[in-house]
């Protein structure tokens, strides 16, 4: 009988890079970069696939239940609980009577978990969040905004006035730089 060895990609990956140290082809050195390892950690990769092959590669806890994982039983009794006791409850309240009254410490997620895999539904439909409305406006409100828009009206025009005045006064100095030009010249011609 022969026995069947799943490997991950990366396990594959280092069954080849290894494989070709073992023949010669590629130091130990070269397979640490390729591996993306430490050099002892490659040494220890490499003893365990000189003593067992590819399967030596392959993690060791593939395939066994979890050591702090609950057993069957445990999630059986919660389930007839949560039917016959505590069916009013929703899962977090219930996760807190379990803890409470029949002295099992089973995390709230992992109760969810049990109770969606057995078809248990939650006690409340999940409601999408409200809207939220403008809050109606009152008289005095509405003329705050009044007095707001007609400020804002008026610094406008303050600011057309200003950007007016500016204009003129740069216009101003233009004219009377060019006058001084003028006079330079004039000067200038008569003077020669």
């Amino acid at each position: 009988m022969q026995e069947t060895i799943t490997l991950s990609r990366r396990e594959m990956q280092r069954a080849q890079v290894l494989e070709q140290v073992v023949r010669g082809a590629l130091s130990l050195r070269a397979a640490t970069a390729m591996i993306k390892v430490c050099y002892r950690q490659a040494k220890r990769l490499l003893a365990r696939y000189r003593q067992e092959g590819p399967k030596g590669l392959a993690h060791q806890r593939r395939g066994r239940t979890a050591p702090n994982a609950l057993g069957p039983e445990i999630r059986q009794r919660v389930l007839v609980l949560h039917r016959e006791v505590y069916a009013q409850f929703n899962d977090t309240h219930f996760v807190e009577m379990l803890e409470e009254r029949e002295g099992l410490r089973i995390g709230r997620e992992s109760v969810r978990r049990w109770l969606r895999g057995a078809g248990i539904r939650p006690k409340r439909r999940r409601r999408p969040p409200r809207h939220r409305s403008r809050r109606l406006t009152s008289p005095e409100d509405l003329e705050q905004a009044r007095q707001d828009v007609a400020a804002y009206k008026k610094f406008q025009g303050l600011c057309r006035e200003f950007e007016q005045v500016t204009e003129r006064l740069a216009e101003l100095g233009r004219a009377e730089e060019q006058e001084k030009k003028r006079l330079k010249s004039e000067s200038n011609k008569t003077g020669k």
